[in-house]
């Protein structure tokens, strides 16, 4: 046996360096949630809520802390928030900051549909009945379970099952209780004033000949002329196939918190880091003092807890630090989107950021991760901001000559095509593809084709219009 010596070269993570790229991926609602769990485990640690915000320097010239009347913009340029904004107004909320966080619970359908029941007597029976039925309601407001399952369940007989069902279909919203998309769509069609005997027809004969917009075969089954049946056909796609989808029995939807505040003023673009969205540490002042003057086994321990406290704090700063970088790379990279929308979106790759700011990639990947931007245009996750090319990846501008586009800027001139065409004459892909080219985004018929699906727009043949 020969003894041999080798040398290795191995990278080891210590424990503060996997706590440092932790914290850099957490989101506001995680890192809250840590600084509070490790609140409880270090007695040296105080948290308290903090509405100090930065700006770049380097991108503003000037840096100073702003006050929520600041932020008023956003409400008035984005939309999407409006809601927010007014409801978080009524209840004394800053309107800047979004939570992540459960209100009480929501109303079901079911308890909305008690309600329009509890004050008729029913028997006893019939209301353990009404209340099972209700209770057995799917998500769309559908009573998948059969009747007579039920019936045998209470003891119930047919016909008082039938009416009780009656009694439930009945209530609001119209549809619920129904057993199938026909009976549903029939339900709603019995409260309208004027229901054609053609639409009860298509309805229960003509469902999947509609999924796939073959107006002219409905037409021909149904006896009436093509633009009666394409008049019908609207009339049945304006009925709610889900009357119960506006009631949850889960958690009311979370609010989206932005860790990035971009203003576009002047033709230049305003970084802001929100980083008011978690709270910030401090160290109990008589914990500190306690350190200095108490027995050795006490001191040791106190440094330990104070150790750990700065060491939290300089990661969140580096955390804070490369965020606000990485976000202020992506406003200068990608400035014409701010300003013009995003047509205007370049491609751009994680790597591009990472070897402007002297970064691996990876630290450049677990900064953006689940972290979100809000802009006039919106609330848009920073993965959204890299997008690749439609020509080569390492080329910047296409063989045309012309300048590369982003496969998102691709999917919002495909959309923007297919909203301007002849719907009675919609376009296929092959000349989608060739009026794409015309404006300077080279892309095959598939990958239209890929666009249009993951843009939830379907083929030609199902856009076409027969009014």
């Amino acid at each position: 046996m020969e003894l041999t010596t080798t040398q290795q070269q191995r990278q080891l993570l210590s424990q503060q360096m996997i706590q440092s790229a932790g914290i850099l991926q957490m989101t506001a609602q995680e890192l809250t949630t840590y600084l509070q769990e490790m609140a409880l485990e270090n007695p040296v640690m105080e948290i308290h809520e903090s509405s100090a915000s930065r700006e770049n320097p380097d991108f503003t010239s000037c840096l100073h802390q702003r006050s929520v009347e600041e932020y008023q913009w956003l409400s008035a340029s984005d939309e999407s928030n409006r809601y927010f904004y007014e409801q978080q107004a009524q209840d004394g909320e800053n309107p800047i900051t979004w939570k992540f966080r459960k209100t009480n619970q929501p109303q079901t359908l079911a308890d909305a549909l008690w309600e329009q029941l509890v004050s008729i007597p029913f028997r006893s029976k019939d209301a353990k009945t009404l209340k099972y039925m209700l209770a057995s309601l799917d998500s769309w407001g559908y009573l998948r379970e059969p009747l007579d399952q039920i019936g045998k369940k209470f003891d119930q007989p047919e016909d008082r099952m039938e009416l009780l069902l009656s009694v439930l279909q009945a209530l609001d919203p119209p549809g619920v209780g129904a057993r199938s998309i026909s009976e549903c769509l029939l339900l709603q069609l019995k409260r309208q004033t004027e229901c054609p005997s053609q639409l009860e027809f298509i309805i229960t004969e003509c469902l999947d000949l509609l999924a796939k917009n073959q107006i002219p075969a409905i037409a021909k089954k149904a006896g009436v002329s093509v633009k009666e049946a394409s008049r019908l056909c609207q009339i049945i796609r304006s009925l709610n196939p889900k009357p119960g989808a506006a009631y949850s029995n889960e958690d009311i939807s979370r609010y989206i918190q932005p860790d990035i505040l971009i203003k576009q003023k002047h033709g230049e673009c305003t970084v802001t880091l929100n980083d008011s969205l978690y709270p910030q540490l401090s160290i109990n002042q008589y914990y500190r003092q306690l350190s200095k003057t108490a027995e050795e086994d006490v001191r040791k321990y106190l440094l330990e807890k104070i150790r750990q406290v700065d060491w939290i704090r300089t990661c969140i700063a580096q955390r804070n630090d490369t965020l606000f970088r990485t976000a202020s790379a992506i406003a200068e990279h990608q400035k014409d989107f701010f300003l013009q929308g995003s047509r205007a979106l370049k491609p751009l790759r994680l790597s591009d950021i990472a070897d402007s700011l002297g970064l691996h990639e990876s630290t450049v990947s677990r900064a953006v991760r689940n972290k979100y931007l809000q802009c006039s245009h919106g609330i848009f996750p920073l993965n959204y901001f890299f997008s690749g090319s439609l020509s080569s990846p390492k080329d910047s501008v296409s063989s045309s000559g012309k300048e590369a586009v982003s496969a998102e800027a691709a999917k919002t001139a495909l959309r923007r095509l297919i909203e301007q065409e002849d719907k009675e004459k919609p376009w296929s892909d092959r000349i989608l593809s060739e009026k794409l080219e015309a404006l300077g985004v080279p892309i095959s018929r598939r990958t239209v084709a890929k666009y249009r699906e993951s843009l939830g727009i379907p083929d030609a043949s199902k856009r076409k219009s027969y009014s």
